[in-house]
């Protein structure tokens, strides 16, 4: 009888809610009512953003997160940190059995 290993489950939805606290931790929240005056300079740097590697780690144990999944220049904006790390996270996860 043939044993199939069975894949992991990633846990996605805690993932994006950790990306995204992060981000609003670091950064703050620009309220809706704002203008785009006040949000430009509202950038993390790579440097910061690595940190958040550190924290959602412990969601996945046994896959390495290291700075390569990082953009190089940091990110302008929550809508491109959070789906671009899930990415490459997602990849990582996937070659680990999620």
């Amino acid at each position: 009888m043939l044993h199939v290993a069975a894949r992991k489950v990633f846990p996605e939805v805690s993932l994006i809610q950790a990306l995204g606290d992060f981000w609003d931790q670091q950064m703050g929240t620009v309220p809706a009512n704002s203008d785009e005056i006040f949000s430009l300079g509202s950038e993390m740097d790579s440097l910061t953003a690595v940190v958040v590697l550190v924290e959602v780690s412990g969601q996945l144990p046994d896959v390495p997160l290291n700075e390569s999944l990082i953009k190089k220049g940091g990110y302008k904006a929550k809508a491109e940190f959070v789906p671009h790390l899930m990415s490459g996270i997602k990849a990582e996860a996937e070659k680990h059995g999620y």
